[in-house]
């Protein structure tokens, strides 16, 4: 996949055929597209192209961004759509310049005369535009003035509801972990540093890897344990994670949530380095415990839930 960072170096003779969005989480509906795509591209002979953005247009324009977390890192979708085959990347600068462009000029300039573009797929809610005017049936109409075909998709159902991004932050917000690697079509994932922490786990016989996510937009899930899978060095590892503020030890902090991993079976030193964390599932809510000991004991607990859960 050839990437390109803007438009001033992509010069493309062939036809293609283009999708545009966001791809937050790069999902299983974005995955229908993204199919459609490869595959009216290869029947014709054409490019397959992706556009997408820099930032996530809500922040840069400051609409509905209370709380706003994203999915995935600008890498970290540029790896999932790798996956898919597509032969090339566009990453615009999403600024409030770009933002102001009415959707037929966004259309003619960049689809038709940048892009060339044959056919555009889009989703059944997509919009393009300076405050998204326009809507799939707007977008068909100015696409069809450029001679530019336009097709559909229709949602990708889970549980009988469309998934989303918005849907997938949703379920994460509320610790719903099995609904959101469902509709992503695979683990939720984050990076996190290895940073000093208090020690206490060890004194339980539970040492923990206290994380700092290496990205401050990436949404990290609701309060509670977790078991996870964690990549270190290369290397898979069993584990379960705790997120919150920890209740039991007075922890005064209420603001920032703390994230904890407990890697079963490991000893290595690792301050300082990045390790990824896959969520699989949910155990129980954080809580707070009477003594050290009874949360030594729902531990134990809780170890041997997570590796139960781990080895399915």
């Amino acid at each position: 996949m050839q990437i390109f960072y803007g438009t001033e170096n992509f010069n493309s003779v062939t036809s293609s055929v283009v999708t545009v969005g966001t791809f937050d989480g790069v999902h299983l509906g974005h995955k229908k597209v993204l199919n459609l795509l490869k595959s009216e591209a290869y029947t014709n002979g054409f490019n397959s192209v992706v556009v997408t953005f820099s930032a996530h247009p809500r922040i840069v324009l400051k609409q509905n961004i209370t709380n706003l977390k994203l999915l995935s890192t600008i890498d970290e979708k540029i790896n999932l759509l790798k996956k898919y085959g597509i032969d090339q990347l566009i990453i615009i600068p999403f600024d409030k310049d770009f933002a102001d462009l009415q959707a037929n000029q966004f259309i003619s300039k960049y689809l038709k005369n940048i892009i060339n573009a044959n056919t555009i797929i889009v989703g059944y809610d997509h919009h393009i535009g300076k405050g998204r005017e326009a809507d799939s049936d707007a977008i068909t109409k100015a696409a069809s003035a450029e001679g530019i075909k336009v097709l559909t998709i229709i949602p990708e159902y889970i549980e009988g509801e469309a998934v989303s991004s918005t849907r997938i932050r949703n379920a994460l917000a509320t610790g719903n972990i099995k609904l959101a690697n469902i509709c992503l079509g695979y683990k939720y994932n984050f990076n996190g540093k290895v940073v000093e922490g208090n020690k206490l786990g060890s004194k339980i016989d539970f040492p923990t890897a206290n994380l700092l996510p290496t990205d401050n937009m990436k949404l990290i899930p609701a309060k509670g344990v977790y078991a996870v899978n964690v990549k270190v060095n290369g290397v898979i590892y069993k584990a379960m994670m705790n997120i919150g503020f920890r209740p039991t030890i007075n922890n005064k902090n209420k603001i920032n949530k703390i994230i904890e991993v407990h890697i079963f079976n490991f000893n290595k030193y690792i301050y300082n380095d990045i390790i990824c964390v896959y969520i699989v599932d949910k155990i129980r809510d954080e809580k707070k415990f009477d003594s050290l000991n009874a949360l030594k004991n729902q531990l134990v607990i809780d170890k041997i839930t997570a590796l139960n859960i781990l080895s399915i």
